[in-house]
């Protein structure tokens, strides 16, 4: 029977106070949790026996350490001695951490018993549990010093073997042998070449074997297996995922997602990698199983598979940023021609990395003289040369394609930044060659590969910068499904959804420029640990005062900081959309106690966070004491608005939405921030006034306490008139339009006669002071209408014309001076 899935048609909705509420207190119960209580032991802490065994025990490895390093001469060798000594040292300050809290409980309880009063006699079983806590305490003390100091021996210990690995690099690349171009360098070659041949037939013979009871079935059913397993994932497997993903590009060929074709390119790059590694991994796995090749040599089976994974990385990364057959999702800004022409560089670079390190392996462990190990350094050095310049010249091809495609008029600044790179390019492999003939081995060969490896790390960051940068602005955006839902739930807005994902893929893409810059050491032995020594202060931290500025106590302020800010936003929203829509307060009295709580709760939040990040309330008294003469000087203006608009948002002389006049501009008030007001006048544009203008200059405020309009009306009619009917037309004018209020009643007064006329002085009130303009261009249109139906006459002011004559220099010569205009 199928099951039948039943959903509600109508979503369940969630508020955004409980979600941020939830969400901040669970945070913040795991942090109280953490560091509330720091005196009370937790469950996982070591014991002491179990602390000192296992201390033991790091002791014994870290001189195991310390006697393997004093003959080891292989770099791989003292890596891995170097992530044992690190691992060495976490272990031991694991321990300390540990103990540490032991050593807090105890301390604790003595500070429970009290200290001992001179001549005051104390119980027997209070002296013998003191006696007992002190004992405890001391081992526990002796326990912690011994593992701090174990954790100092082993980084020193990691530190010398870093020093030691980047000597041997040192010299290996200063070591310099006789110059190819020496007669003397082949002949001593050509002297050993008899005997290193027989050293390399049985160095190869000893490679292979027999399986010891023959090809049985066992033997046979384990190759064929492993080589039916790598056939089905390099051909029809590999095939199959190729084919799928290029299916999916060619449907979307026009106008592709930037985050499907970073996606896309990552696809290639991981399936690309893998297939051929596990192809690999179970052929050399079948035939170490089945006895084929001798423990002499397994460890040239394990660098085979290293090698060739590594240089499958190389062709997968080259292969993902070209994409010849689909260009509208190639992520590197190529044409296609320009791009089928780098298509075998990776493969040049894989041959490189493949060539060198077979070679050098095979004549490491045949044994061969040193003058035929120089011969071959020398050939490798020359070819590693060659290849290089041959990629170089590739480049240079693909350029001047692209510029001809382009146009030379179309010169970008990634084109000029190509040309200088191809110059410098030229002028390594030239100091290389001539680094080759000079002697200079393996410095040429060793700077070969580390050009192979730059450029291996090089396309991995650029695919990685990608794709970290669409996935931040794809998903963090508004026009995205998390953007929709972001904004539909919690109200954010887009903008502030595309700027936080800029915002993250530029600190994304610095720590992948950091370790990156860090994996281009590798090949000189020092590694990532090395790299990231010279950032162990930020991890440290930087003691000012009593407090310690660190990395982990930056990030735990700022988790603090948050948390304590979603908690008092909810809060802050609860108010807005629950609570306070339930009381008596007028909308902008509920807007102004929003603020405040916004205000108050940014205020707790940064309290909080310096708490958390070691800086107490007595220590921010001296720096806001410190900082009282700047502000006071330096930011008083800022201060003085500040401290008006909490005036204005407590007193209220103006509201938001009243229309108030400041001198000769005046308008509507939208918005009460913290520096300023902004008011929107007549013309719709936003006038931004300081708070400290609302306080201490004159405001006129037309609507505050829901005031009436007043309109006025002044007319003058002559005496000949009839002023009785005149007074009555404008009485009736006046109670005729609509929206002229019948309490406080219109009123017409006579004002003064003046010239013969008589003055109307006329008053009527309307609902507010925003319809009085409106109603008086309306009744001063009736009073015209009405005046002119009944005859009466209207007056207007009187005027005075005055000509005045100039003379120009024509007046000489009897002519007259235009009238003025």
């Amino acid at each position: 029977m199928p099951l039948i899935a039943f959903h509600s048609p109508v979503p369940p909705r969630r508020s955004l106070p409980g979600t941020l509420l939830r969400t901040a207190g669970v945070w913040m119960l795991l942090w109280l949790m953490t560091v509330a209580v720091p005196g009370q032991a937790q469950d996982g802490q070591p014991k002491l026996v179990e602390a000192q065994a296992e201390l033991a025990r790091q002791v014994d490895e870290l001189e195991a350490i310390r006697g393997q390093a004093a003959t080891v001469a292989d770099g791989g060798q003292r890596l891995d001695l170097q992530r044992r000594a690190a691992a060495v040292a976490a272990a031991a300050r694991t321990i300390a951490d540990g103990l540490a809290a032991e050593q807090a409980v105890l301390q604790q309880r003595l500070d429970e018993l009290g200290p001992v009063v001179d001549g005051m006699p104390e119980a027997a079983d209070v002296r013998q549990q003191r006696q007992r806590l002190a004992a405890d305490q001391a081992k526990v003390d002796s326990a912690v010093k011994r593992a701090r100091l174990l954790a100092l021996d082993a980084n020193q210990s990691r530190e010398s073997l870093a020093a030691a690995q980047v000597q041997a690099v040192s010299q290996e690349l200063a070591e310099r042998s006789a110059s190819p171009l020496s007669a003397a360098f082949w002949t001593a070659a050509g002297a050993q070449a008899g005997s290193d041949a027989e050293r390399l037939l049985a160095f190869i013979g000893s490679i292979g074997a027999r399986p010891a009871g023959g090809y049985t079935a066992r033997v046979v059913a384990v190759l064929g297996s492993a080589l039916l397993i790598a056939l089905l994932v390099l051909w029809p497997v590999r095939r199959w995922l190729h084919e799928r993903g290029m299916r999916h590009a060619a449907r979307n060929t026009t106008g592709a997602a930037r985050l499907q074709r970073s996606v896309f390119a990552a696809w290639l790059l991981v399936t690309e990698t893998a297939l051929p590694v596990i192809a690999l991994v179970v052929l050399a796995a079948a035939l170490k199983r089945s006895g084929l090749v001798t423990d002499a040599g397994v460890p040239l089976l394990d660098a085979v598979r290293n090698t060739l994974g590594a240089a499958a990385y190389v062709v997968a990364a080259g292969y993902a940023l070209l994409l010849v057959r689909v260009p509208a999702w190639r992520l590197l800004r190529l044409d296609t021609a320009a791009a089928t022409i780098v298509r075998p560089l990776p493969w040049l670079f894989a041959a490189v990395l493949v060539t060198t390190a077979l070679v050098m392996r095979v004549t490491t462990g045949a044994g061969l003289s040193v003058a035929t190990v120089t011969a071959v350094e020398a050939l490798l050095a020359v070819a590693n040369v060659g290849a290089l310049a041959l990629g170089l010249m590739i480049v240079g091809r693909a350029r001047a394609a692209q510029r001809s495609a382009a146009g030379a008029a179309s010169e970008s600044l990634r084109s000029v930044l190509v040309g200088i790179g191809l110059v410098f390019g030229w002028v390594g492999v030239v100091g290389m060659f001539i680094a080759a003939l000079a002697g200079y081995l393996a410095f040429a060969i060793r700077i070969s590969q580390w050009i192979v490896w730059g450029a291996a790390v090089t396309a991995t960051l650029y695919l990685l910068m990608a794709l970290v940068d669409d996935l931040c602005r794809g998903v963090l955006s508004g026009k995205a499904r998390w953007g929709q839902s972001a904004r539909a739930r919690f109200g954010v807005p887009d903008r502030t959804l595309d700027q936080l994902g800029v915002v993250l893929s530029a600190v994304l893409r610095v720590v992948l420029i950091v370790f990156a810059f860090g994996a281009l050491f590798v090949p000189f032995g020092t590694g990532f640990t090395s790299f990231f020594d010279l950032f162990k202060m930020f991890g440290e931290g930087v003691q000012i005062g009593g407090a310690t500025l660190s990395v982990q106590a930056f990030a735990r302020a700022v988790l603090v900081f948050f948390v304590v800010w979603a908690l008092l936003r909810g809060v802050a929203h609860w108010l807005a959309n629950s609570y306070l829509p339930t009381t008596s307060l007028e909308p902008d009295a509920r807007s102004s106690v929003v603020t405040i709580v916004g205000y108050l709760g940014l205020a707790v939040a940064v309290v909080w966070a310096l708490a958390a990040l070691g800086i107490g309330m007595e220590k921010l008294a001296i720096l806001i004491s410190a900082l009282s003469v700047g502000i006071g000087f330096g930011l008083q203006a800022i201060t003085q608005n500040f401290v008006s608009g909490l005036i204005l948002l407590v007193e209220r002389p103006v509201r938001i939405g009243d229309w108030v006049r400041l001198g000769d501009q005046e308008g509507d008030i939208r918005r009460i921030n913290v520096r300023s007001t902004e008011i929107q006048i007549g013309d719709r544009s936003t006038l931004i006034v300081p708070n400290s203008e609302l306080i201490t200059k004159t405001v006129q405020n037309m609507t505050k306490a829901n005031p009436l309009g007043r309109v006025q009306l002044k007319f003058s009619v002559s005496l000949d008139e009839d002023l009785d009917a005149a007074r009555g037309l404008l009485r009736e004018t006046l109670l005729a339009q609509p929206g002229v209020r019948e309490t406080p009643a219109p009123s017409v007064f006579v004002d003064a006669i003046d010239n013969g006329r008589v003055m109307f002085n006329c008053f009527a009130y309307v609902s507010g002071p925003r319809e009085a303009y409106g109603i008086r261009s309306e009744l001063l249109l009736g009073v015209i209408r009405r005046f002119r139906e009944a005859g009466v006459g209207l007056g207007v002011p009187n005027q005075q014309v005055r000509v005045r004559l100039e003379k120009d220099d024509h007046d000489d010569e009897g002519q007259a001076a235009p009238a003025p205009r």
